[in-house]
């Protein structure tokens, strides 16, 4: 103990607090709106705002592309070579799995030999091309030939050039 500093003291001490609380919200949220459906072409309901699932379409009924293929020929000949009938009669199978609209060989030649000589070459070949797809299957009926001779080479040439690019028939098989 020190000397002159007590102790112990006895104090009174009163409080008296109150604590209050208020909380409020200015502009709140709205309450949702309620959602609204439509009805879809396969009988489901979606949000107006959504997309229906789309329409299946039926394959049978899509348009195809034509195919479009071309056939080359050895020099001054008009016969098909083994390579050039297997590509006519693939050509002939994947068309006769659709519905064909036409059919269009269109003969060519390469600038070698005379004018009328060729355009009677490029006949023989429309021709030849014509019968191998019909020996495959497709109907005559449905095919047209055309034959240029030397006047629709796929690359140009002087007169007299032999140019195998040239001496070809090319083929567009059209869908309904």
């Amino acid at each position: 103990m020190l000397a002159g500093v007590p102790t112990s003291f006895n104090q009174e001490y009163n409080s008296h607090s109150l604590f209050a609380g208020l909380r409020w919200n200015f502009g709140g949220a709205p309450a949702p709106a309620a959602i609204q459906y439509k009805d879809c072409w396969d009988g489901s309901s979606v949000p107006v705002t959504a997309d229906c699932p789309p329409a299946i379409v039926d394959d049978q009924t899509a348009v195809l592309d034509p195919i479009a293929f071309t056939v080359y020929f050895d020099y001054d000949k008009s016969n098909l070579t083994p390579e050039a009938g297997a590509l006519v009669q693939e050509a002939a199978g994947r068309a006769l799995s659709n519905d064909i609209d036409t059919v269009v060989v269109q003969g060519n030649t390469d600038t070698s030999g005379s004018s009328a000589y060729n355009q009677a070459l490029s006949e023989r070949r429309a021709r030849v091309v014509r019968d191998a797809l019909v020996a495959n299957g497709v109907s005559a009926d449905m095919i047209r030939i055309e034959a240029f001779g030397e006047d629709n080479p796929a690359k140009p040439t002087a007169d007299g050039v032999r140019e195998p690019l040239n001496r070809r028939s090319d083929v567009t098989i059209s869908f309904e």
